[in-house]
């Protein structure tokens, strides 16, 4: 059984990997809403949502709770560490729950609905959004 260092500082490699994947999402959601072409949507549709199913995987892995169970089991951690261990092991637990598919849909339907509601709110015309407010709500009934 390794160190509870090395195994900390494993855990923390890994879900730094995962965050900086979650700063390249907040890039491409900042990039939609300021200066992408408006035929763009689809891709950037595709983009999300494959990113979304990469940083679900990322987190799910076994790995991770192979490397949170090591350390949860053991003594050695500083205070600081602990509620690190703490935050990423709630993190894990939850994204354990959904599957890759839905978050990856519903990645893929917030993007597309975005362009949507940026329309509808132009027009004042709810009813240009309404069918993606339905998926959404569907969607996000699903994951919880």
């Amino acid at each position: 059984m390794s160190d509870p260092q090395t195994t900390y500082q494993e855990l923390i490699s890994k879900y730094k990997e995962y965050s900086v994947l979650g700063s390249i999402s907040g890039l491409l959601h900042w990039d939609m809403q300021t200066v992408m072409p408006p035929k763009g949507n689809e891709r950037r549709a595709d983009q999300l949502s494959l990113l979304s199913g990469i940083m679900h995987s990322r987190l799910t892995s076994p790995r991770i709770g192979e490397l949170i169970d090591r350390l949860q089991s053991s003594d050695g951690l500083t205070a600081e560490q602990s509620a690190n261990l703490r935050e990423i092991a709630r993190d894990y637990r939850k994204a354990t729950r959904i599957p890759q598919e839905l978050v990856e849909e519903l990645s893929r339907q917030q993007s597309l609905a975005h362009e949507s509601w940026v329309k509808a709110r132009e027009a004042a015309d709810f009813a240009m959004f309404a069918p993606h407010l339905e998926i959404l709500v569907r969607l996000t009934a699903e994951m919880a």
